[in-house]
């Protein structure tokens, strides 16, 4: 990932030691999907970078995703959005307590909304 490559190459001319860079760098990768988080700190970044699942801003961020990914050359059709919508959000598991007890209800809510908007554009 380049933000790890580039903080691996800027952070020591700011006093930062290996050590320190090499955890930053790690905090960084464990954004990347899929993710395999081993340390709490790693666990703790994960669960921040997919806190939106359980927000009550999901819809909001969930469209501008869809726009996004749509603006970068990558148009989905209702189905195919819900359906891999669907299946991300099932896959998903938070790694902490606090995250779970947080976000995991809403997350069950908005995956079942998904699962809904998915059998209406079925219909269609």
């Amino acid at each position: 990932m380049v933000s790890a490559r580039i903080a691996g190459e800027s952070l020591a001319h700011f006093g930062y030691t290996r050590l320190q860079i090499e955890c930053v760098q790690s905090l960084i990768m464990v954004t990347q999907l899929p993710n395999h988080p081993q340390t709490i700190l790693e666990q703790i970044i994960a669960d921040a970078d997919l806190d939106v699942l359980g927000r009550d801003d999901f819809w909001e961020r969930n469209i501008a995703l869809r726009t996004e990914m749509a603006i970068m050359g990558m148009p989905y059709t209702d189905e195919a959005w819900y359906a891999h919508q669907v299946e991300f959000i099932g896959a998903h598991c938070y790694y902490t307590s606090s995250a779970r007890a947080l976000r995991d209800a809403d997350k069950a809510r908005y995956l079942n909304e998904v699962t809904t908007r998915l059998e209406v554009s079925r219909t269609r």
